[in-house]
This record gives structure tokens, C-alpha cells and sequence, in this order.
């Protein structure tokens, strides 16, 4: 309907051929008649596109890809790859989410476009969660309001006001595999590059699932879907991944990628997947400031890596350096895992 609304137009215009907008409104027309994802056309109305890209990657040696705004991370798998998504996985309460800020405000502080698509999180919570990377305040201040001093008030509301100007939307609430690929369908048309933070990831339905009920309790087993919609595009997405909690003995035993589910189908249409891990005092059981990060499967190059870090309380935030090394031993369980 809003095609041919478009002809009369062209047409009452008459700025136009008639054959011309006749040609165009058709051409469209059977653009919308192709089956779902399938992509027809000659050779050269693409090849000049196609030449220019992979000249580009030549010249710049690398594939196209947006930072994590983690220096180590990075370095090793090259940021998150245009047209694909990275996986970030950790059990309950480790901080997957707190990642997830990280790269939208590193990119944001870059004038990147940034879409986070919050399953869990509604947007004002989203929002003040990213308040301690603009100004000096611990994170617990700024998601609990009450708990502010009249100094620290001043500059929440300082925060707030810088995280405005970035160029940041946020979508909130049950949304399903079908939404999440119009979503991305509708922020990648202007063609300027883009990156999607998903939060998270394993609470999403797989498709046909119509019963709202269900969308929070299984992950996505058609994950081909999301890689589809993103693939070919100047976006990357990053997708948050809740692993299942394990017993207490165990809870200092690093994440493995089979730890994702029955499915591997997520693992095989990820560009690569970053497992972090806090580790826990033995006494008291909770969790302390050591941290580990463990990347495997990179699609298109880079280098995986497990490290030991530094996990920020304050900021909530993963710091993984090479010069920081610690010994692991005294965190092993007694079989040596």
C-alpha cells in the first residue's frame, strides 16, 4: 500500500518518466514477493559494492569490527565482528551485564550508534547503570537513588546529563526472536555502523514460540536468524549469555563453552565467545575481586586467551591486563579443576 502510495505521487509529481517510476515501484515490488532472507540479483548491480569492501579489508589488514572497550579482549579476538555476533557468557550475578555497559559506553564516548535490546533490565535501570563511566561515583549510588549524598546527587545528575548526548536506544521487555531481528532490521537501515548489545541472550524463545509465558524460559535455538539479519551489515552484535548456576563446591570451577546448553547451535554461528568468571573466598563464599576471562571459538582470526584479572567494584567492570597475573592454585578445588 505505502508503494503504490508513493507512485501516485511520483506520478501527480511529474518530475518524473512515467515509465521510470513505473519501473521502480515494480522492481520493488518483486523485491517484497522474494522468500524470507533470500537475496536475487544481477551480478552487476552489486560488483562495484562488493569490489570496493574487499578492497578496503585489504588495505586496512583487517576485518571490520567494533571495540568491546576491553584493551585485552580486543587485542585477541579484534573486537566484535561486522556481521556476526560474539557471545559473552557467565553464570548469575558475575558481572555479564556489566560487560555489556562497558562496550556501550566506550562506544558511545566514540560517537558510535548503540542499540541495547534489554530483556530483563528496564531502560531506567539500563540507564543508571552506565552513570559511573562518565563520573566518579560507585555503581550501587547510582541504581540506589536513596543512598545518595546531596555531593553525590550533584553528579548522578552530572552523569545522566552526559549519557543524554550519547547516541544510545534502548528497547525493553519481552521481546521475542521475530522482534529482535525487526529491530535490527530497522536500526541498520540508515547504513552507518552499528552496535547491538542483547540482554540477554538465553532468555530468548526460539522461533514460532507465540506464547508470551514462554519467552523467559529457553534460549534461542534458532540463533541462524540473528547472524542472518546482522550478516552483511556495518553492525556487530554482542550477545549476553546467562549460564545455569552450579553447586557451591563447584562454584570456583572456570565455565567451559559446552556450559551454554544442549544446543550448539549458538556456538556455531557466533564469531567468537568471551566465558567470564569471578572467584569466590572459600570461608565466606562470596565472590571476590579476582576475575577470569576465557575466549575460544574466534571466527575470521585472532587469538584466544585465559587470563587472570581484576574485577571493579566500583564501576563494575572487568580489568584484564597481561601484566597482571595471579596464582590460580590457591582456587582450585581438590581434584585440581
Amino acid at each position: 500500500m505505502l508503494l503504490c502510495q508513493e507512485g501516485i505521487q511520483r506520478a501527480q509529481d511529474q518530475s518524473e518518466a512515467g515509465l521510470e517510476v513505473l519501473g521502480s515501484i515494480q522492481a520493488r515490488l518483486e523485491t517484497m514477493g522474494s522468500p524470507a532472507g533470500a537475496k536475487s540479483a544481477a551480478v552487476e548491480s552489486f560488483f562495484m559494492e562488493a569490489l570496493e569492501k574487499a578492497n578496503q579489508r585489504y588495505q586496512s589488514k583487517q576485518a571490520p569490527r567494533i571495540p568491546t572497550g576491553n584493551a585485552f579482549i580486543d587485542s585477541k579476538i579484534g573486537g566484535i565482528l561486522h556481521g556476526y555476533y560474539t557471545i559473552c557468557a557467565a553464570r548469575p550475578k558475575v558481572g555479564k551485564s556489566a560487560f555489556g555497559d562497558t562496550a556501550i559506553a566506550y562506544n558511545c564516548q566514540r560517537a558510535r550508534r548503540v542499540v541495547k535490546i534489554s530483556l530483563e533490565v528496564d531502560r531506567e535501570m539500563s540507564l543508571y547503570s552506565l552513570v559511573p563511566h562518565v563520573v566518579n561515583l560507585p555503581n550501587i549510588v547510582c541504581v540506589r537513588q536513596e543512598l545518595q549524598t546531596p555531593e553525590q546527587n550533584q553528579l548522578f545528575n552530572e552523569g545522566m546529563g552526559k549519557v543524554l548526548e550519547w547516541p544510545l536506544r534502548i528497547y525493553e521487555g519481552d521481546i521475542d526472536c521475530d522482534e529482535a531481528c525487526w529491530i535490527i532490521e530497522k536500526e541498520t537501515r540508515a547504513g552507518d555502523e552499528v552496535l547491538f548489545v542483547l540482554d540477554h541472550f538465553g532468555l530468548m524463545v526460539e522461533a514460532g514460540k507465540n506464547n508470551p509465558s514462554k519467552i523467559r524460559e529457553s534460549y534461542v535455538l534458532d540463533s541462524g536468524r540473528l547472524r542472518r539479519k546482522i550478516y552483511g551489515k556495518k553492525a556487530a552484535l554482542l550477545a549476553l549469555f546467562q549460564l545455569n548456576e552450579v553447586p557451591r563446591e563447584y562454584a570456583d570451577k572456570l565455565p567451559r563453552p559446552a556450559d551454554i546448553g544442549e544446543s550448539k547451535k549458538p556456538l556455531q554461528d557466533c564469531a567468537a565467545m568471551i566465558l567470564l568468571h569471578r572467584y569466590q573466598d572459600k570461608e565466606t563464599l562470596k565472590m571476590t575481586r579476582k576475575a577470569n576471562v576465557n575466549l575460544s571459538l574466534v571466527r575470521g582470526g585472532g587469538s584466544p586467551g585465559n587470563l587472570d584479572g581484576e574485577f571493579d567494584t566500583k564501576k563494575l567492570e572487568f580489568i584484564v591486563q597481561s601484566e597482571l597475573e595471579y596464582d590460580i592454585d590457591d582456587y582450585r578445588d581438590e581434584r585440581g579443576q
